[in-house]
């Protein structure tokens, strides 16, 4: 706190009973120089109804004039700054407040007033006496010219001749008040604050006199207390100044140093009892208890009071001797020491270094030393210091001090955002060194960097990795992918692009965010909001997902989902999937599979359906094409309205079904990605093409169901994996490992059918696979889901195939040996049926199976009296093609004519039965299909226009 504060301020009831004061001495005046003796008085000032202060106001001329410096302390409580410099005095106002700036009209005076750099008045000032720090001269301006200005700053003032009165506008904030000069206030009064302990007792207070060898040099306040006077601290070390002497009071130590040129006394040293301890240049001489109270030169302000018995010893330990007239309050110092001549030499924490006879002597021994100051020995002032420039870590820590700036700059080389402080200007930061931030991923620690260079390639290669000029708060390398909303407030990819996908909630217009891999299930999108405008923010959104993914895919699109709405968005997007909207309604109807999802999934899997392997093998879900070996490793399927039916039926059983082999926690895109692909943001990605579509077509993510625990599924009509039906497909066996062809009596593993022990409720895996599939083909009723979990459904149609085949020496309801051998015939030898290398076989229907850990097509056959399940790795066709159209759907017609009607429609790369793929003098050709809904066998025609046959291997 500036001392100046300490003298000018009293407190309430100091303000009712001060009593006006005379100076006799004439005062030459710098401002208006006179010898008039002026009459002083003292008024309280009043602020806002509230009394602030006391302060001496002087008459000239009828005219009270008050002092400037006090008069600025009372407007800091309204947040106006004031400057004084003798010839002019500038008021800041705080930006809340407007000034009322017409009708200026300057009058005569040698000062000028300026509001916000507007003069607004001439005043003459008087410079004068202040009683409240004898010897010291400040300006005193007239009330009523002051009074005018207040008006425009928004307070108003009036003046009874003993109170001025001032009242704020409700636009003028009060507080603690801003810096200012001083107006020409005491400058001798310097020092610290004193510590905030305080006392709950009342003590008597009154002023005493200090002398100094006979002369007065200061009015303090003391305090009794047990019969014994008390004087403040800080006065005393006021006081003490004028010797020489110098002291720091911390609360619980008074620590005076005496100069070199001072004798010190440190014999006989009996320290008494007390909390406060006194040094002597380092030396403890006395224990002695102090009081606090507040000082009544500035209210509500605690400090410490000393008592005058104690110090007695103390002072004369450096040879002042002192004598209290408790009658008078004059409390007499003497002192027969000689005060220090010459120049003296400080380090930065005030510790004297040594005495020079001339001032250039003392700064040349301190060149060196940073904060170092020389004082004139005799006056006690600061007359010279030197630079100090401190350079400090980023974090803080102080490196050094050094005497020149760049020197300071020199050492910050290795330290990114390090700074260099003035120290001799309050701390200011006059440099700082380069600080570019590398973030290896969001929410990691970053690393420092001088040059931006190091710091982007210290990220190289990651792909969430970026760059930050924390001097400019700049993001100055961008993260490889990027999210944010792009003009239109679409929420784009900057290496994806439009993502299809609902605009996350916390999305804003500038902001640009990434996505935090999270590799464990359910695979959350964790979002970092990287910045704004390319300013880092640096704020951790949390997780959110695309309401698309958490949708339980158990239940229907919305109605307004059509198969020509989806073909109709497929031709838009140029795909090769256009003419499939009927087949993902019918998978939808059968298997109870959202039809939006299914296909998105295809989209994805596929490449909106130019994936090789969809051209190739009419495979849109990537079924089978293993990551190691996608191409060879997939499946192929008949047609591609059986891919998109067969999709419905194994998700449906095996991922959507609570209990089944692949089902993960929710029926929902998240609950699949767990079980279904190595990607982890395989949901995402597809969640993403279904708002597309959604949003694209007209509809909302409010037409989907999302999941709850407390959902009730629609049953699917089936669940009995799909059929291909074939009109006299042909085919000859091929050489196989087993020499003679195996034919199952299902499409499932490969291998032997040999009794695998008996089965019952409970049991599972791939040989309750092949009971369920051997009771379907039975007549079970109703149809079972292949899914290798032997359960009530199974146990029941179990015991009605026992029945119904007279199996009456088992236990009804289980599978043992005499039930499988008559589910499987010839198992008891330990081999299927089988057929040479050579056999021509009718091939009547086709479904997905598996060949060991492999996928293939299983081909049902008759051949002779065989009939059952082979590989079809090991069957080559005949007469069975694929139609391959020049656009992507083939019609059929009944006759050799493209006039009427077609009675079918497939897909380019549909299996087709033909005698002869030529077409024949009328461009057509003749092909044997069935029709996939009601198995009715028909011959029907291909124009050579439309389509040309492919044979397959």
């Amino acid at each position: 706190m500036n001392k100046r504060g300490w003298m000018a301020l009293c407190t309430a009831a100091a303000l009712s009973t001060a009593m006006p004061l005379t100076a006799t001495l004439p005062v030459n005046a710098s401002t208006n120089s006179s010898s008039v003796t002026y009459t002083l008085s003292q008024n309280a000032i009043v602020l806002n109804g509230q009394p602030v202060m006391t302060v001496t106001r002087i008459v000239h001329n009828n005219t009270t004039y008050m002092p400037v410096w006090y008069i600025e302390q009372v407007l800091k409580k309204l947040n106006i700054d004031a400057t004084w410099s003798g010839t002019s005095w500038d008021f800041v106002l705080p930006s809340t407040v407007q000034p009322g700036l017409s009708n200026i009209s300057p009058t005569p005076g040698s000062t000028a007033i300026r509001i916000n750099g507007t003069a607004v008045a001439n005043i003459t000032a008087i410079d004068y006496l202040d009683p409240s720090s004898p010897g010291n001269i400040i300006a005193y301006v007239p009330i009523w010219d002051l009074s005018a200005v207040l008006q425009r700053m928004g307070v108003n003032a009036s003046w009874n001749g003993q109170t001025w009165t001032l009242t704020s506008s409700p636009t003028v904030s009060t507080g603690s008040g801003g810096s200012g000069s001083s107006g020409g206030a005491p400058s001798t009064v310097t020092g610290s604050t004193p510590p905030p302990r305080s006392s709950s007792s009342v003590y008597p207070v009154s002023q005493a006199d200090v002398l100094l060898n006979g002369q007065s040099v200061m009015k303090v306040y003391r305090i009794v207390s047990g019969g014994t006077t008390y004087i403040p601290v800080w006065y005393l070390d006021e006081i003490l100044a004028k010797v020489g002497v110098t002291g720091k009071w911390d609360g619980t130590a008074w620590a005076l140093t005496v100069p070199s040129t001072m004798k010190v006394d440190l014999s006989n040293i009996q320290l008494g009892t007390g909390y406060t301890t006194v040094t002597l240049n380092g030396t403890a001489v006395s224990k002695i208890t102090a009081i606090v109270y507040e000082d009544p030169n500035m209210p509500t302000v605690q400090t410490s009071y000393l008592p005058i018995w104690y110090l007695t010893s103390v002072l004369q330990r450096f040879g002042v001797s002192n004598q209290w007239n408790g009658d008078n309050l004059v409390w007499n110092l003497t002192t027969t020491q000689t005060k220090q001549t010459g120049y003296n030499t400080y380090d930065k924490t005030g510790s004297l270094l040594g005495n020079y006879g001339t001032e250039a002597a003392a700064q040349s021994a301190i060149a060196n030393t940073p904060g170092a100051y020389v004082t004139d020995a005799a006056l006690g002032t600061i007359v010279y210091t030197t630079p100090d420039f401190a350079a400090f870590t980023k974090a803080g820590q102080l490196i050094g001090d050094y005497t020149t700036e760049s020197a300071a700059q020199n050492q910050l080389s290795n330290q990114p955002g390090g700074t260099v402080r003035d120290e001799l200007n309050g701390g200011k930061v006059v440099y700082t060194e380069p600080d570019f931030a590398a973030y290896a991923a969001p929410l990691t620690t970053p690393t420092d960097y001088v040059t931006q260079w190091a710091a982007v390639n210290a990220i190289s290669g990651k792909a969430n990795g970026f760059v930050v000029d924390t001097l400019t708060g700049q993001v100055v390398k961008q993260p490889v992918n990027e999210y944010r909303l792009d003009s239109s407030g679409l929420w784009v990819s900057s290496v994806y692009g439009y993502l299809g996908t609902v605009v996350p909630p916390f999305a804003v217009s500038g902001g640009v965010y990434l996505v935090i891999d999270n590799a464990n299930s359910p695979y959350l999108n964790h979002f970092f909001y990287l910045s704004q405008n390319g300013k880092y923010v640096g704020k951790d959104e949390g997780t959110w997902e695309n309401p698309f993914r958490t949708a339980d895919l158990r239940f229907a699109a919305p109605s307004s989902v059509t198969p020509s709405v989806i073909d109709s968005w497929l031709v838009s997007n140029n795909s090769p999937l256009q003419g499939l909207g009927s087949a993902y309604i019918e998978a939808q109807n059968i298997y109870g599979v959202n039809a939006t999802y299914l296909l998105a999934h295809s989209i994805e899997e596929t490449g909106w359906g130019r994936s090789q392997i969809a051209l190739d093998k009419n495979n849109l879900f990537g079924y089978g094409a293993y990551d190691s070996n996608p191409g060879p490793d997939a499946g192929f399927f008949p047609s591609n309205e059986y891919a998109i039916l067969f999709q419905a039926y194994e998700v449906r059983n095996n991922y959507l079904n609570p209990g089944s082999s692949n089902f993960y926690q929710t029926p929902t895109l998240d609950g699949m990605n767990e079980n279904y692909a190595t990607s982890h943001t395989w949901s995402t990605s597809i969640a993403s093409l279904m708002n597309q579509f959604v949003d694209q077509t007209g509809g909302s993510i409010a037409a989907y169901t999302q999941y709850k625990a407390s959902n009730k599924a629609p049953v699917p009509s089936s669940s009995t994996e799909p059929e291909y039906w074939m009109n006299g497909g042909q085919g000859v066996v091929l050489s196989n490992p087993w020499t003679d062809l195996p034919v199952e009596p299902g499409p499932y593993m490969g291998g032997s059918v040999v009794f695998p022990g008996t089965l019952s409720v409970g049991s599972s895996g791939a040989a309750v696979m092949q009971v369920q599939t051997a009771l379907n083909q039975a007549g079970a009723s109703p149809q079972l889901a292949v899914d290798g979990q032997y359960g009530p459904l199974t146990e029941a149609a179990v015991t009605a195939y026992q029945q119904a085949h007279k199996i009456s020496e088992t236990t009804y309801g289980t599978v043992d040996a005499a039930t499988w051998n008559s589910l499987f015939p010839g198992a008891t030898s330990g081999a299927a049926q089988s057929l040479p290398v050579g056999t021509a076989v009718t091939i009547d229907s086709m479904q997905m199976g598996m060949d060991g850990s492999y996928v293939t097509e299983w081909y049902h056959i008759t051949a002779g009296n065989v009939t059952g399940w082979v590989d079809s790795a090991y069957i080559s066709f005949t007469n069975v093609y694929r139609a391959m159209a020049s656009g992507y759907s083939v019609p059929i017609y009944a006759t050799e004519s493209t006039a009427g009607t077609p009675v079918d429609v497939i897909h380019t790369g549909d299996y087709v039965v033909a005698a002869n793929p030529t077409p024949d003098a009328n461009g057509f050709i003749a092909v044997q299909m069935v029709n996939q809904t009601t198995r009715a066998l028909y011959t029907g025609f291909i124009s050579s226009s439309a389509a040309t046959l492919s044979k397959l291997p």
